[in-house]
């Protein structure tokens, strides 16, 4: 292997990688659209309004959403039949994942989409999909790092090109170096380059075109059977090489430098605002805590992953919340459960616990713990530290709680069973007496 055809193997493994990772972020991307949308949801039901408002605010091209039918719905109010789409019989089914769309029966493009389940009272009822157009996804890499010299083709196993720049009208990889096509090859090269696509492995070869011998090489892409092949000209390598000696450094270290910035500010350019759609959609307004049904998510998700851990559920509930909402009024009421659950986040944040408002006066908090006599002992903290005045102006109103809390997973190990079994201690404290806790038993 000469020094040419080691540099450009190093990029493309480099760059497949960081592709892969691209990909990763995009899913990512989506799964937090999904729990944005989950939040908003008061029935099993997305509208192309809303399909309009996340694709207008999210990085994907097109958003759109597959009912339990198969009915597609995009941003536009146009409707089509997916029931024989990977993204749909996969995604209806509980999956995550990628595939592509050729000729799409909407926009009539190929498509790159990214498809997840969408959930409503923990059934599935649709796919959401965030979608790209074919020459998106590698323009900005050939910009960043090549200037316009390279030619990156993003390929599946049988050779069709998925994503190329708009202006090499390309379908398939296998024609780019057939007899006839642009960049001559060996018989034999191009067999090897046809048994890399079949055994997805990597191959580095050099062909000759009207400019001369240039280097292309072909890596693999982890997560499936795609394939991502680079087209060096010569005239691009030297120039390369020349910088990269300039600079006292090697090619692959430029490469790598400038190739993970640009996919770093792509990344974080294109997710600020999803990240801002899901905190949003996430927090409870008035009180900052999460709410409904972000606790129900995040709780769920905690105890998926921490099977054997020992964690304690807490309900809440403000004693005579009611009469002082009614004497005060709302206003002052509404600094009531402010300032309640400013209190509970201030015992329970140092044992990394959550915080969510289910609704009214009522929160809910799962906290790790090391025991029973633990799980007693913090809400018997929590009945001293919310037994206080809660002053407003000239109002100043004596607010106390209580409380029911039972064991995780000795008493359940999803948010719906918890709840209701800590729900039935707190209403054995409520009738002990205020500004008590029951454990459930």
């Amino acid at each position: 292997m000469d020094l040419n055809e080691k540099y450009i193997e190093e990029t493309s493994s480099l760059t497949a990688q960081r592709v892969d990772e691209l990909l990763h972020a995009r899913q990512k991307s989506l799964d937090t659209l999904a729990i944005t949308v989950q939040g908003w949801l008061n029935e099993p039901e997305v509208d192309s309004e809303m399909l309009k408002f996340l694709q207008d605010n999210s990085i994907f091209d097109y958003v759109e959403f597959i009912d339990s039918s198969g009915l597609n719905h995009n941003a536009y109010g146009l409707n089509s039949d997916s029931t024989d789409r990977e993204n749909y019989l996969k995604g209806i089914d509980g999956e995550s994942g990628i595939s592509v769309i050729f000729n799409s029966r909407i926009t009539s493009e190929t498509l790159i989409c990214f498809y997840t389940p969408l959930y409503y009272k923990g059934e599935i009822f649709g796919v959401l999909n965030g979608m790209y157009r074919e020459e998106t996804l590698l323009s900005t890499i050939d910009a960043e790092l090549f200037g316009e010299s390279a030619e990156s083709y993003l390929c599946m196993k049988d050779g069709n090109v998925i994503a190329c720049r708009e202006e090499d009208h390309i379908t398939n990889i296998f024609r780019l170096f057939e007899e006839g096509g642009s960049h001559v090859v060996s018989d034999e090269t191009l067999s090897d380059i046809r048994s890399s696509f079949k055994q997805h492995k990597p191959y580095n070869f050099t062909y000759e075109d009207d400019s001369g011998i240039g280097n292309a090489s072909i890596a693999v892409i982890s997560d499936n059977d795609w394939m991502l092949v680079h087209v060096f000209p010569s005239s691009l390598v030297k120039s390369m090489q020349r910088d990269a000696n300039k600079s006292g450094t090697t090619l692959t270290i430029v490469i790598t430098i400038s190739f993970i910035a640009a996919v770093i500010l792509l990344i974080l350019s294109n997710t600020r605002r999803e990240n801002e759609m899901l905190q949003h959609a996430q927090t409870d307004q008035m009180t900052g805590c999460l709410n409904q049904t972000a606790i129900r998510l995040v709780i769920d998700d905690l105890l998926q992953k921490n099977p054997e851990k020992l964690f304690a559920f807490y309900i809440f509930d403000i004693d005579n919340f009611k009469q002082a909402n009614d004497k005060f009024g709302h206003a002052f009421g509404d600094t009531v459960i402010c300032r309640f659950a400013e209190l509970i986040h201030s015992c329970i944040s140092k044992d990394d616990g959550v915080l969510g408002r289910i609704g009214g006066d009522e929160f809910v908090a799962l906290i790790p713990v090391l025991g029973d006599e633990y799980a007693k002992q913090k809400a018997s903290l929590l009945n001293e530290i919310l037994d206080t005045d809660c002053v407003s102006g000239d109002v100043c109103w004596h607010m106390s709680a209580s409380i029911g809390f039972c064991f995780a997973p000795k008493d359940g190990d999803s948010f719906h069973e918890l709840y209701r079994k800590a729900d039935a201690a707190l209403y054995m404290s409520k009738h002990k007496g205020k500004g008590t806790n029951s454990m459930f038993c």
